[in-house]
């Protein structure tokens, strides 16, 4: 049933991968008492939580901490606290804090994982460390963009030494690459070639309808944006919509930068009526996401709809949406 939960999880089934990990779960607990699990037992439990922490990730990532936190008790007490199960429990708690937007508080963990690594050539450390690099380059993307290029070249080099060109995890690293080029470079042409093979390549590895494959269509329609190419970026959100309503569902946080997104074209396009009814679609996601309103990508929508109601002449929604 761990295998199973895997191959689910690796194809994007998060369900179906929850319900085969659970069913493991039950399974091990029903046959061990709780008090008298051998050492390798608790360390097989522990493994598990990790798998159901980095699903909870993907579909409710509220849910995932526990499961990280113990994972990573378990692990320190049986391993140390430099261990590789150690380490790895710290980088899904480190995700988790990114996502939660406790970027500085991920960072370090990141920062951390990254300097135990140094020199260290057992394979599975290495690959810790290309993971921290790659986390570290996607974090510093958002504010030191100067930064970031140099851990995402050595996650991409250590991942295309140790794996291939055309992994997923290599690829995950190029496209964040390509991203990050997005937004320090203007040669639109030159990164839409580079994305175009990645989606080619994404297909292959992950198939039509993944959420990885989406990320890529978001960011071709992102690189057409920046070209003013408005419709065929529309239509390349789009396709990133379906795909992660069709993994993620309807409600899903993650969908609501994509109706940003499109928002923002029609607003850059001369079309702010067309704009308003996106922001207001990613508003609502986001408030069901967030009720105590604390979020920054929700701060964000506000101005977006405020932008969009200057457009078309209304000050009163202008201020209420600022104000907000």
């Amino acid at each position: 049933y761990n295998s199973l939960g895997m191959i689910y999880y690796s194809v994007s089934h998060f369900s179906d991968a929850l319900a085969s990990y659970q069913t493991c779960y039950d399974i091990m607990n029903a046959h061990t008492a709780a008090d008298h699990l051998s050492d390798e037992s608790l360390l097989d439990l522990a493994r598990l939580e990790l798998n159901i922490g980095e699903v909870y990730l993907k579909t409710d990532y509220t849910k995932a901490e526990p499961y990280f936190d113990h994972a990573y008790k378990v692990f320190s007490s049986q391993t140390g606290n430099d261990s590789h199960l150690t380490l790895t429990a710290l980088g899904h708690k480190a995700k988790y804090l990114h996502q939660l937007g406790k970027w500085q508080e991920a960072e370090a963990i990141f920062l951390d994982i990254y300097d135990k690594s140094s020199g260290n050539t057992s394979r599975d450390i290495r690959f810790l460390r290309a993971d921290a690099a790659h986390h570290l380059g996607n974090i510093y993307s958002d504010y030191l963009p100067e930064q970031a290029m140099p851990y995402l070249e050595e996650a991409r080099d250590i991942f295309m030494e140790l794996l291939s060109l055309t992994h997923p995890d290599t690829l995950d690293v190029l496209n964040t690459i390509c991203t990050l080029r997005l937004s320090t470079e203007d040669n639109y042409p030159d990164i839409l070639e580079n994305l175009q093979e990645l989606l080619r390549q994404f297909i292959k590895a992950y198939g039509i309808n993944d959420p990885n494959t989406a990320t890529i269509y978001d960011n071709i329609g992102l690189c057409l944006y920046y070209m003013g190419q408005w419709d065929d970026a529309i239509s390349n959100y789009r396709e990133a919509i379906r795909i992660d309503k069709e993994c993620y569902g309807a409600d899903h946080e993650s969908i609501a930068y994509i109706y940003n997104n499109i928002g923002a074209v029609y607003s850059d396009s001369d079309r702010p009526e067309l704009a308003i009814p996106e922001h207001n679609t990613a508003l609502t996601l986001l408030e069901q996401a967030h009720p105590d309103s604390m979020n920054l990508d929700l701060a964000q929508t506000h101005s977006d709809l405020a932008d969009a109601y200057l457009r078309i002449g209304d000050g009163d929604k202008v201020v209420e949406h600022l104000n907000k």
